[in-house]
């Protein structure tokens, strides 16, 4: 029967002229009746709907919906609605009185107080009401309506509805963090309330829910209907951690929520601005720190941060920093990005992005430069956004972009963004350069500026590197680095200050780059770090030659104006150099390779 609904019609007759023989007037009426029944919700029926001083008559219908469970009461809705074609010689007002339990049948309003109560010009489709009941058992919820007739007699009609209340258990589970990593406890709560049960409550804590024995011990408590547990995961697991809670003999109601854990390394991915630092953990999500003077770290407001944060990005899988503005490319290949926006560099028009917003999609790879911003979309074009006072965005012409507009380039795996000059590496292993050729970054063999993209000398190429200075940076496929441009503080480590507009070989034996503002960093195939130029306030002088800055393992590293982080390879952030603007996410600064971020 559950669920089942019935309608039957009734014959309704009536007297008009005073004699009890044949009925004057014959009519029909719909009755419904719905019988429902789930434990622990409301069971509801239609008990009749009643019409009363015929022909001057109204009829009307009384349903209950689902109730909404929040305990200790239910709250059901009830809807009243005017059953059409039923309003004969009636005209006015209508007067509806709501009664949550109230199982008298009749119309009589007197000596007894609504629920609700108030008047309507005309009836509308549906009154919907919300009785609230404390208690478990059979309540009649009912509504009287009311409207003047024809002849100045009042046209009455009422019907009920029987809801049922069960007792019930409501359980409320949560895990923080929900995404968390191996050797940590997660605060597991639970919060169970009950609807006319009585007795204690017990709560058993898993953290699989596949798990036949609790993770601590079963609490049980006759007075606390909250509970707080903390379970440590030892292993990376990816699933539902679970909660059962029993409620004197009731059974037993079991909820779950999904967790991730994952054990060490837990970074992936590292970005530097002249003052600010980013990192994707393994997990996928973005932390930042550093200066936030114009947004760039995408918190929605200019303070700074002096230790690392999470940001609301999820999914993230690179990231890029330009001297005030940030970008992060995602899983799903969108582009979001936060900062300065007063020259275009986010691509998003001439609107502000305090938060991460989303300015592209289709993106294999992004750079940001020092006010322009660099991508490769999935087909190997290149579009650019920003500052164009050079012509560093590749379109023959020094005319700024506020939006992503499409270059000539074709067929590249990867870009760099310099200090007003852009670098690009095609899939054929050569690199090719445009637009502020000072000291001769681009490579061309000239310090003059170019408009529109040019191949450079350098073949067989697997990465290039430049950021906010004026130098630039290739390692080939056989682990040598070559360099160009701007030498002032020997960030070229070719033994001197002289700068060079043509590509020159500085080192071998290596398997990653990367430029600063004022120096250079190379990573062995040791995995140590050996760096050239500006000395990050650590040593007296500047270094016009190569040497090694510390054996940490690294994997990849980058540098800002007055600071380096790396990315060792157990995926810990190692940081060297000033940190006063909170870069290096606190410290001060670090003469020696330091640990700064591991989780």
């Amino acid at each position: 029967m559950d669920g089942k609904e019935f309608k039957r019609y009734i014959k309704v007759t009536a007297d008009t002229d005073g004699n009890a023989g044949t009925p004057d007037e014959t009519s029909k009426r719909l009755v419904t009746v719905t019988v429902k029944w789930d434990k622990g919700k409301v069971e509801s029926s239609t008990i009749l709907t009643n019409w009363y001083n015929y022909p001057y008559s109204i009829g009307v219908n009384l349903t209950a919906g689902s109730p909404i469970d929040s305990p200790p009461n239910k709250n059901v809705t009830v809807t009243a609605s005017i059953m059409l074609g039923s309003e004969l010689n009636t005209t006015g007002d209508y007067s509806w009185y709501f009664y949550c339990d109230r199982n008298d049948a009749g119309v009589n309003t007197a000596g007894f107080t609504a629920d609700f109560s108030y008047t309507t010009v005309s009836p509308p489709t549906a009154q919907d009401r919300t009785c609230s009941y404390s208690t478990v058992g059979t309540k009649v919820a009912k509504v009287i309506v009311l409207r003047n007739t024809t002849v100045g007699e009042v046209a009455k009609a009422e019907a009920r509805v029987m809801i049922v209340l069960n007792p019930s258990l409501e359980v409320i589970f949560a895990a923080s963090p929900s995404t968390m990593f191996t050797n940590t406890a997660p605060v597991f709560s639970a919060t169970a309330t009950s609807f006319g049960l009585s007795g204690d409550y017990t709560f058993k804590f898993y953290l699989k829910e596949t798990d036949s024995t609790p993770c601590t011990p079963a609490i049980t408590t006759p007075s606390n209907i909250a509970s707080t547990n903390a379970c440590m995961y030892t292993t990376p697991y990816t699933g539902n951690a679970k909660v059962e809670v029993i409620k004197g003999g009731a059974p037993e109601i079991s909820k779950t929520i999904p967790v991730t854990v994952f054990s060490d390394p837990v970074v992936k991915y590292i970005a530097a601005g002249p003052s600010h630092s980013l990192a994707i953990k393994l997990d996928k999500s973005l932390w930042v720190t550093g200066q936030g003077d114009d947004y760039q770290l995408g918190h929605g407001a200019t303070n700074d941060y002096y230790e690392w944060k999470q940001t609301a990005i999820a999914n993230a899988k690179a990231v890029s920093a330009g001297e005030k503005h940030s970008m992060v490319l995602k899983e799903d290949n969108k582009l979001f990005v936060a900062g300065a926006y007063d020259l275009g560099q986010l691509g998003i028009g001439s609107n502000m992005a305090t938060i991460w917003t989303e300015s592209l999609t289709d993106v294999k790879a992004m750079a940001a430069g020092s006010r322009h911003s660099i991508v490769v979309k999935n087909d190997g074009t290149v579009w650019t956004t920003g500052q164009n006072q050079y012509g560093q965005l590749g379109h023959g012409d020094k005319i700024n972009r506020d939006v992503w507009t499409k270059t000539s380039l074709t067929d590249a795996k990867a870009v760099c963004g310099g200090n007003g000059f852009s670098l690009a590496l095609k899939n054929d292993g050569t690199v090719w350069s445009v637009g502020y050729n000072f000291n001769g970054a681009l490579g061309l063999g000239d310090n003059g500026d170019r408009w529109g993209w040019t191949k450079t000398s350098l073949g067989n190429i697997a990465s290039i590197s430049c950021n906010i200075g004026f130098h630039s940076m290739a390692l080939k496929n056989d682990g040598a680095v070559w360099v160009t441009g701007n030498n002032g503080w020997g960030q070229l480590g070719l033994g001197d200050k002289n700068s060079r507009n043509s590509w020159t070989q500085t080192l071998t034996g290596a398997k990653a780059i990367g430029a600063g503002s004022m120096n250079s960093f190379a990573i062995k195939n040791d995995g140590s770090i050996f760096s050239t130029g500006y000395n990050m306030f650590c040593l007296a002088s500047d270094q016009v030659s190569w040497f090694d800055s510390g054996s940490v393992n690294a994997q990849s590293v980058i540098a800002g104006s007055y600071h380096a982080i790396a990315l060792n390879n157990t995926d810990k952030v190692m940081g060297l150099g000033r940190g006063v603007e909170g870069q290096m996410g606190g410290v001060s600064g670090f003469c020696g390779w330091s640990n700064i971020l591991n989780r």
